[in-house]
């Protein structure tokens, strides 16, 4: 009977002292939580040149490979619909691409989403209409990317002759007031 109150009491300490830490955890994060600015989340790296071409499928099933868009830098962002860190940056990149994508090009890919015809049911849902509805298969982007995982959301820069030059899994803060200006800044130094 004695070593179980032992037990129990230790137990009941044990249990005490993690909901009192509970708070401290979370706040060691506290800064994760919050979407970083685009200059702060675009560390460049040594650009590579990935070792296949990734393609992508539009809504009408069409395929492109990424190499079509080569002459120009792009950032391709990497999402998917049932990721609830996406959903919460999409408005705020739909109205980033409304605004700066003739010369910021976005090209947001949806994966593991099913097909691009979900994809556009669900941007229409949710009011997003500049955001394309292409898809990309996730182990393919994790290939491509020479990652063996790739989070979501994740924004990958791209230079003009198709390398990687950085990459950021976490959300951005598209809608900061002078985030077009960001960008441009940086897909003109490339």
């Amino acid at each position: 009977m004695k070593q179980k109150q032992i037990d129990r009491r230790a137990f009941l300490i044990g249990g005490a002292s993690l909901a009192a830490a509970a708070p401290l955890c979370n706040s060691a994060h506290a800064d994760d939580s919050q979407p970083k600015s685009i200059l702060s989340a675009l560390q460049f790296n040594s650009p590579f040149v990935p070792s296949f071409d990734l393609a992508v499928q539009n809504i009408k099933g069409e395929q492109k490979l990424l190499s079509s868009w080569q002459g120009k830098p792009l950032i391709l962002h990497a999402w998917a619909t049932w990721c609830a860190p996406c959903k919460k940056e999409l408005p705020a990149l739909d109205g980033f691409i409304a605004k700066w994508g003739s010369v910021c090009p976005v090209l947001p890919i949806a994966l593991a989403s099913h097909d691009s015809q979900k994809v556009s049911e669900f941007l229409n849902r949710e009011g997003l209409s500049h955001i394309g509805s292409w898809t990309a298969d996730w182990q393919k982007l994790g290939q491509w990317a020479k990652v063996s995982e790739v989070s979501l959301p994740t924004t990958f820069l791209v230079d003009a002759k198709g390398a990687i030059r950085s990459s950021f899994p976490g959300d951005i803060n598209w809608g900061v007031p002078d985030a077009g200006e960001q960008i441009h800044q940086v897909l003109r130094q490339l």
